[in-house]
């Protein structure tokens, strides 16, 4: 809603930081995780609940979610207990559900997986190539994921996981 900046700090030396806020202007930050560890945060579409990546152990580090506020900190985990180890978490549009880069598609409110597989991808002179099967820093809308790819590039996921689809690539990746 415009009102508040999340953000993630880095501590000097740290894998990670911890997480914060501040109005629209940058004054009043408030810090929402102790850190040091705390990333990649992420606001669910009805601006109500924070998805993060903590940096940990096998039992403490994966996805994590907290309130707009700080409240209520928690580890997603699946139903048999286990946290998800995966980064780069992002929102399905109707805030249900949240992919993450290495963890697949995750139901919020039971913690079970509901699609775990790498698209096909589709080079800008539409043959298929393997090297974009990993995508980071996603965005979910309504048309799927639009991501960077490794290597360098834009490209959007369908919303279904099936095809990704280079939008836009650099030089390096061989494919313009």
């Amino acid at each position: 809603d415009g009102r508040f900046i999340i953000f993630a700090e880095s501590l000097r030396g740290a894998e990670g930081g911890r997480i914060a806020k501040c109005g629209q202007n940058g004054a009043n930050k408030v810090y929402l995780t102790e850190g040091p560890g705390d990333c990649q945060p992420r606001v669910s579409p009805d601006g109500d609940t924070i998805a993060y990546v903590h940096i940990g152990d096998a039992r403490t580090g994966g996805i994590h979610l907290m309130g707009l506020d700080g409240a209520n900190q928690h580890i997603l985990l699946d139903p048999e207990g286990k946290p998800f180890g995966g980064i780069y978490p992002a929102w399905s549009p109707d805030g249900k559900r949240i992919y993450a880069v290495s963890a697949g598609v995750i139901e919020v409110t039971t913690g079970k997986t509901l699609l775990r597989k790498s698209p096909k991808s589709i080079g800008l002179d539409g043959k298929t190539i393997e090297e974009y099967s990993n995508v980071v820093m996603p965005h979910w809308g309504r048309l799927g994921l639009l991501c960077s790819a490794w290597g360098g590039g834009i490209t959007l996921v369908d919303e279904k996981f099936e095809t990704q689809r280079i939008l836009a690539s650099t030089e390096e990746t061989g494919n313009k």
